[in-house]
C-alpha cells in the first residue's frame, strides 16, 4: 500500500541518504514555520518495482498489467487496454485479447510472407517436410516460430494421416498439435498454434505446403528406413529447421538374421550422405523411368541460357558429392560391402519460397508515394 517509510526501520545507510541535514531543516523551518519534513514513500527510497494498492486493498492496474503479460506473453499497452475494456477483469481480458488476436489473424492474412524455414521430422519409417513462412527473417529466428514449424512437422509424423504430392493445408490444421503450448497460451490443434504464433509475433504465418515421405503406407514398415538433412539453420536451438530440408527413404533386405547395431549404425551413416546428396544436387526424379514418366507428353521447353549443362535431374546418375562416382555405383558397391541390399524407394527436396517470386521494395519510393498522396488529398 501507498504508505511512508518508517525512518527507524530503515538501514541506516539508507535512511541518511532518504533524511535531510540538520542545517536543512533549520533553514527550512526559519524560512518557512509552516514547512516540516515528511518521510518519502517507499517506492521513492527503495528501488524496484511499483506495486501499489488502492485505498480498498485492490490490485492496482499495473499489478493487473504484470499478472496478464504473465498469463498470455501479450506487450504493455495491448495488456493495458485489454484491462481497460474489461473493467480491469483479467478473465475478461484475456477473452479481450484472444478476439483481438483473431482480428489481427484476419487483418494480416492476406500479407505476403515469403520467409521463414522448412521443419523435417522423422518418426519410425515416415519423414515430413513442412515448410512454414512468415514476413520477416528476423521473426524466422525467434525460438517460437522455429518451434512450432518443427512441431507442425513431429504431429504429421506422428499421425497416421498421407498423401500424395503436397498434402492440403485445411487438413494440416485440423490434426493434433504436438505440444500443448505456443508462447504460454494452451493450444490443441495446429491451427490454433498457427493462430497463436501470429498474434505473438504480429506477423502474417501460414503453412504453405506440407509433404509425407513416402507418400503411401508401407507394405512391411520394418523394411524400411527414413534419413534427412537440412541446411542453412534459421535457429540454433532448432537445428531440423533450415532453409533448404530433404528426406530420403530406402528399403533394406534384411536377409535371415536381422541387422546388427554396428550396421545399423552404418547404414544410418550412408543414409545421411545420400540426405545430403538430395539436399545439395537437387535431384528431380529417382530413375530415367521415373523421368520418362513425368516428362511425357510435356511440350518441349527452350534452352535456358543461364541453365547449367553439368546439372543431372536424375538422382541415380548424379555424381556422389562426397565419393565423386555415379550414385548407382555407390549404392551398388555399399550393397556389396554391407552385406545385405538397400535401394532407394523414395525422396522429396524443399528449399524456402521455392518458386515464389520475390518483389524487392524500395523504402525511400514507398515514402515519397505516400507524401505525394497526401500532397493531393490536400488539394
Amino acid at each position: 500500500s501507498r504508505t511512508t517509510v518508517n525512518m527507524l526501520r530503515l538501514p541506516r545507510s539508507l535512511a541518511t541518504r532518504c533524511a535531510p541535514s540538520p542545517s536543512a531543516l533549520a533553514r527550512s523551518a526559519s524560512a518557512a514555520p509552516a514547512l516540516f519534513w515528511r518521510p518519502l514513500p517507499v517506492a521513492r527510497c527503495l528501488s524496484g518495482p511499483r506495486f501499489y494498492c488502492d485505498a480498498a486493498g485492490k490490485p492496482s492496474l499495473l499489478q493487473l498489467v504484470v499478472a496478464l503479460r504473465k498469463d498470455t506473453g501479450a506487450g504493455v499497452s495491448e495488456s493495458k487496454e485489454a484491462l481497460e475494456n474489461s473493467g480491469m477483469d483479467i478473465e475478461k481480458a484475456k477473452v479481450y485479447l484472444a478476439n483481438q488476436a483473431v482480428t489481427m489473424a484476419k487483418k494480416k492474412s492476406g500479407r505476403a510472407a515469403v520467409e521463414g524455414g522448412v521443419a523435417v521430422s522423422v518418426v519410425g519409417a515416415r519423414g515430413v517436410l513442412a515448410e512454414v513462412n512468415c514476413e520477416t527473417d528476423f521473426a524466422s529466428k525467434e525460438d517460437a516460430f522455429a518451434g512450432v514449424a518443427l512441431d507442425i512437422s513431429k504431429a504429421i509424423a506422428a499421425s497416421d494421416y498421407y498423401g500424395t504430392g503436397d498434402v492440403p493445408v485445411e487438413d494440416i490444421l485440423a490434426l493434433p498439435h504436438s505440444t500443448s503450448e505456443v508462447s504460454g497460451k494452451a493450444v490443441s490443434t495446429v491451427g490454433d498454434a498457427v493462430e497463436q504464433l501470429l498474434a505473438s509475433l504480429r506477423e502474417n504465418v501460414k503453412i504453405r505446403r506440407v509433404t509425407i515421405v513416402p507418400e503411401t503406407p508401407h507394405d512391411d514398415p520394418s523394411a524400411y528406413r527414413v534419413f534427412y538433412r537440412t541446411h542453412g539453420g534459421v535457429n540454433a536451438a532448432n537445428p531440423d529447421v533450415g532453409r533448404i530440408g530433404g528426406v530420403i527413404c530406402i528399403k533394406v533386405e534384411e536377409g535371415e538374421k536381422p541387422l546388427t547395431e554396428k550396421q545399423e549404425l552404418r547404414l544410418k551413416t550412408f543414409g545421411e550422405e545420400l540426405a545430403l546428396q538430395v539436399v545439395a544436387m537437387k535431384p528431380l526424379y529417382l530413375n530415367e523411368a521415373e523421368m520418362a514418366a513425368a516428362t511425357e507428353g510435356a511440350e518441349a521447353v527452350e534452352d535456358d541460357e543461364d541453365a547449367d549443362e553439368d546439372y543431372e535431374p536424375v538422382f541415380l546418375k548424379q555424381d556422389s558429392l562426397v565419393h565423386g562416382k555415379p550414385m548407382s555405383t555407390i549404392i551398388n558397391r555399399f550393397n556389396k560391402q554391407f552385406q545385405a541390399k538397400i535401394e532407394v524407394h523414395s525422396f522429396k527436396r524443399y528449399e524456402l519460397s521455392e518458386g515464389v517470386i520475390r518483389v524487392e521494395a524500395n523504402l525511400a519510393e514507398d515514402v515519397q508515394n505516400a507524401l505525394d498522396e497526401a500532397a493531393k488529398a490536400r488539394e
